[in-house]
């Protein structure tokens, strides 16, 4: 009964696997979810949805402003991702685990805040901790992919 409950290495496996394929499309998710259908930058509207005329147009235009999220948010995801390889190759296998370790804390602070964080960890969108999740696995797996496992 109790072996039914526990983790399985190839659920972590699983995990590993899953984290490569949503490692960016999470991180564009978060970034939409929190920023919304608006293209703006210090408070100039460039892009948003308006959803009071044409449908048709409206969809098309958040289906733009996604594409156009998705691809930022993927251009700095990937930046970060490089930088991170870079350190890891030059320091021999620490910066994987430590930056696993790093997003899983950040994910576990922001999912259970404690007292003194929870109002400020309110005004952000909980799907960044859920990445962060994410992230951690993904680095994980690029871990055993680099060390050859």
């Amino acid at each position: 009964m109790a072996a039914d409950f526990a983790p399985k290495l190839t659920d972590l496996k699983n995990l590993q696997d899953l984290a490569k394929i949503f490692a960016l499309p999470m991180l564009a998710v978060a970034y939409i979810l929190q920023t919304g259908l608006v293209v703006s930058m210090e408070g100039t509207v460039w892009f948003e949805v308006d959803w009071d005329g044409n449908a048709a147009a409206a969809w098309l235009m958040a289906l733009f402003i996604v594409v156009l999220k998705t691809l930022w948010s993927a251009f700095f995801g990937t930046l970060v991702n490089g930088l991170i390889w870079v350190l890891q190759t030059e320091f021999n296998e620490l910066f994987y685990p430590l930056t696993a370790m790093c997003l899983f804390t950040i994910g576990l602070l922001g999912l259970f805040p404690p007292q003194e964080l929870a109002a400020r960890v309110m005004s952000v969108s909980s799907f960044w901790f859920y990445a962060c999740f994410v992230w951690g696995f993904y680095f994980i797996a690029m871990q055993k992919q680099s060390s050859g496992e």
